[in-house]
């Protein structure tokens, strides 16, 4: 969020490009300044026909308004959900990373520009560099959804796992700053806080990463070649994902808590309430599906066949890509 509108209105813009910055896209509408909103995670939001209806009535009325300090506020009211489709219907020109057919979207068909996996490949190693290490990424926990004592449950859960997994001993476990200092009493492992760019060059010399089922880990995986081992979902966009991704490919290891009980449902908060009261337990459930994600895991590193897998993957999801950019006209 802009914090300071009059100084930025103090410097002349051409042209914004907002990645994922709704706010930006406000300042950009009220300044008459060109925008451009870049989004990698197109499938992920949660966009009903009576949420549609609402933003779209909320941008007639802010369009007729044109009083910026009561843009803020309303905007600030929305959900993050909402404030991404008021940055669509606002922006002048939208780039979406997109691989899965998702619904509700049909009404920003004339408007989007498909485009494929949006990675920073500037640190792919060379192919002859030996690959001996593995990192674990927790460094995505920021939904706003989860609250802070929840996402430490989430990283207890995570260190139990890897505990009970003798392959990942050596492993390094990286996690966002603000969980750093806790993290580091939960985690026996070594724990660091990275910078993107740090983390691309770690994975770049690393034989796997470990990741939730977040789409910006596994497509950065595919092309660093470094071999992509999901975790335990945690939020529900990881459960879409890893059923998508395993649907086309198939062999992922099944760490997913909901592929052990029915707890995704329509409504989000639901589905979140259900996992993390999984998570906050202390019960035979709780060691059942820590034993059952460390075995998971386990055994899909120790195929025999892994380089190889890398490779059938590597080639398969980048031929499912190609097939739905050239049906969807992404560019």
């Amino acid at each position: 969020m802009i914090d300071n509108f009059q100084l930025a209105n103090k410097i002349s813009f051409d042209y914004i490009v907002s990645v994922m910055e709704p706010s930006l896209i406000l300042y950009g509408k009220y300044s008459n300044i060109p925008t451009c909103f870049v989004d990698s995670l197109f499938e992920f939001w949660n966009w009903e026909k009576d949420d549609i209806r609402q933003i779209e009535n909320l941008k007639k009325s802010m369009d007729q308004e044109y009083e910026f300090d009561n843009w803020l506020s309303r905007y600030s009211k929305l959900s993050n959900h909402q404030q991404e489709l008021l940055a669509y219907l606002f922006a002048d020109e939208i780039f979406v990373q997109t691989a899965w057919q998702v619904k509700n979207r049909d009404f920003l068909n004339n408007k989007i520009k498909k485009v494929r996996p949006i990675v920073d490949t500037r640190f792919v190693a060379e192919e002859s560099y030996e690959r001996n290490s593995i990192i674990i990424s927790l460094s995505g926990m920021n939904n706003p959804l989860i609250s802070k004592e929840d996402n430490l449950q989430y990283i207890k859960f995570i260190s139990k796992v890897i505990n009970r997994t003798p392959l990942l001993k050596d492993a390094l476990v990286t996690v966002s700053p603000q969980y750093l200092d806790e993290a580091k009493k939960i985690i026996e492992n070594k724990v660091v806080s990275l910078t993107h760019t740090e983390f691309l060059k770690k994975l770049s010399h690393s034989h796997f990463v470990l990741a939730p089922m977040g789409l910006t880990t596994f497509f950065e995986a595919l092309e660093y070649k470094t071999i992509f081992v999901p975790l335990p979902e945690y939020h529900h966009g990881h459960i879409w994902n890893w059923r998508k991704i395993n649907k086309e490919l198939g062999n992922l290891p099944k760490v997913l808590i909901s592929e052990h009980c029915d707890i995704l449902g329509g409504d989000i908060n639901e589905t979140l309430t259900a996992l993390y009261k999984i998570y906050r337990s202390r019960d035979a459930e709780y060691d059942y599906y820590i034993s059952k994600s460390a075995n998971e895991i386990s055994n899909y590193m120790e195929k025999e066949n892994n380089n190889f897998f890398n490779v059938e993957m590597n080639s398969s999801i980048n031929e499912y890509i190609n097939d739905f950019v050239g049906n969807n006209n992404v560019q």
